[in-house]
């Protein structure tokens, strides 16, 4: 069991998060690099980048996050 004691601050609590997803779908849609900034800009941060190949047209997924607002 979690006491408070006085004079203490309480443990802070976990980071809240959101998550965005950009495909380049190869000729159907590009990510260009103006889109990845803009997302940069607006405070999106790169966690994982994965190619799928299963489909006739490979895709590559950005994955990002943020904490939630």
């Amino acid at each position: 069991m979690l006491e408070e004691v006085e004079g203490e601050e309480a443990a802070p609590t976990a980071t809240q998060w959101e998550y965005l997803l950009l495909a380049d779908r190869g000729r159907m849609h590009k990510v260009s690099l103006d889109e990845l900034n803009e997302v940069g800009r607006q405070g999106w941060e790169l966690i994982n980048i994965v190619h799928e190949e299963r489909t006739q047209t490979p895709e590559i997924h950005f994955y990002f996050k943020r904490p939630a607002i």
